[in-house]
């Protein structure tokens, strides 16, 4: 079932898992979460009411004793004080002691969820800021296999990823598996580990800066892009232990790093 699951692209089993969360979990225990995120407004209304004090001291000496030039500033401040305080207090309220369950504001923090996940996917970014909702999102299904995985319901190497370019039967040579140490090279942002080879199917398993090695044990596909053309995928290992998929292209063997090469150009006759 959770292989399954995996199969699906990265917005279909966020649409799936923020639906049981939010949807379907905040329905249920929506009362309860609230009652423990009104410590939110709680605090923010004691930190005001402090500032608030230490402001309104020195301003109330000087109306005391420069008399009516400050009247105004002091009655400015008092009012201005209040509305912030009564916002803070219905805010509390509102959370502390909830009447209803507000479908509509639920529905909007799921969609927010699914955009912050999947725009990185479809504007083809590497940007950092955009990349955190599908980073965090990522990071939190990947903890969640995890505990599939040590329950014994979820097999990573039965997983397989839609766009795989099968070899036809007779074409496949068997090999001895080996193992060597790639390095990075040759990225502007970083270099995605994902747990399939493909650039839209799949979750976000780590991130490789230049000159990071890992290791590699000859096991490599090929994978179709958007625009049609094929690039080659290793399968590799990081030093934090995680095993996924990355592009060949910005991986080569470390023992070559300080090699130099010359080339000449032959002289037509």
């Amino acid at each position: 079932m959770v292989n399954k699951f995996m199969l699906l692209p990265l917005w279909g089993r966020a649409a799936i898992l923020l639906f049981l969360l939010i949807i379907v979990f905040g329905s249920i225990f929506w009362k309860v979460i609230l009652w423990f995120l009104s410590v939110i407004p709680f605090l923010l209304r004691f930190i005001f009411r402090y500032l608030y004090l230490l402001t309104e001291i020195p301003v109330a000496a000087l109306h005391k004793r420069f008399g009516a030039g400050f009247q105004n500033i002091d009655n400015q401040l008092s009012y201005i004080g209040e509305r912030i305080d009564l916002v803070l207090e219905g805010w509390y309220k509102a959370w502390h002691w909830p009447k209803e369950f507000h479908f509509g504001k639920v529905l909007l923090i799921y969609i927010l969820c699914m955009i912050a996940i999947v725009l990185p996917a479809f504007i083809k970014t590497d940007n950092n800021v955009v990349k955190v909702g599908e980073t965090i999102y990522s990071k939190y299904e990947g903890a969640l296999l995890l505990q599939f995985e040590k329950q014994g319901w979820y097999d990573p190497n039965k997983a397989v990823a839609v766009n795989y370019i099968e070899q036809p039967e007779d074409n496949k040579i068997e090999v001895e598996l080996f193992e060597t140490s790639l390095i990075v090279t040759g990225i502007r942002t970083s270099l995605l580990v994902r747990d399939a080879p493909s650039m839209t199917d799949g979750s976000i398993l780590g991130r490789l800066q230049n000159e990071d090695t890992v290791l590699w044990h000859g096991e490599m596909c090929f994978s179709e892009t958007d625009n049609g053309q094929i690039e080659p995928w290793v399968k590799i290992i990081t030093v934090d232990g995680i095993e996924g998929w990355s592009r060949l292209n910005y991986l080569h063997p470390i023992e070559y790093e300080n090699l130099e090469f010359e080339v000449y150009l032959k002289e037509e006759n």
